[in-house]
């Protein structure tokens, strides 16, 4: 399946809900996150993906633009569909990525990118879990 709400929890005497992001998706691709109280947090821009359509390759190589409170950055691919950078609205490199032979983010060169890494994937635009390091296709099993 695919994640709706994302919860994190801290320990505090006892577990206290810390933070939750709400996932708004089109089938298989998320479209926004959300807080609890439904207020955008980021909505992402996506065009055809590797396939010519918009999710005939599962979205990989469409995502374009990630727009929140702070402004809009957008997203560079290589051939596989795998960012490898991002820009903000002036053109200038707000962050790099390079993955190990593994899909894990071996380096980020800024704090803008660890937030995007972290917020949502970058590798071959699949969802994975920055806590986890788990990945997912985003079909069903």
């Amino acid at each position: 399946g695919r994640r709706r709400i994302s919860r994190e929890y801290t320990w505090r005497g006892s577990w206290a809900l810390a933070n939750e992001v709400r996932y708004v998706y089109d089938r298989m691709l998320v479209l926004q996150e959300r807080r609890a109280d439904n207020a955008v947090l980021a909505t992402y821009t996506r065009g055809l993906d590797l396939s010519g359509s918009m999710q005939g390759a599962g979205g990989i190589g469409g995502l374009l633009a990630r727009t929140d409170s702070v402004g809009s950055t957008y997203y560079h691919s290589d051939g596989g569909g795998n960012v490898t950078s991002l820009t903000d609205s002036s053109g200038a490199v707000v962050a790099r990525y390079l993955y190990d032979p593994f899909a894990d983010l071996a380096d980020d060169e800024s704090a803008v990118g660890r937030q995007c890494a972290s917020a949502h994937a970058v590798w071959s635009q699949s969802a994975k879990s920055a806590r986890h390091g788990l990945a997912s296709s985003g079909e069903q099993s």
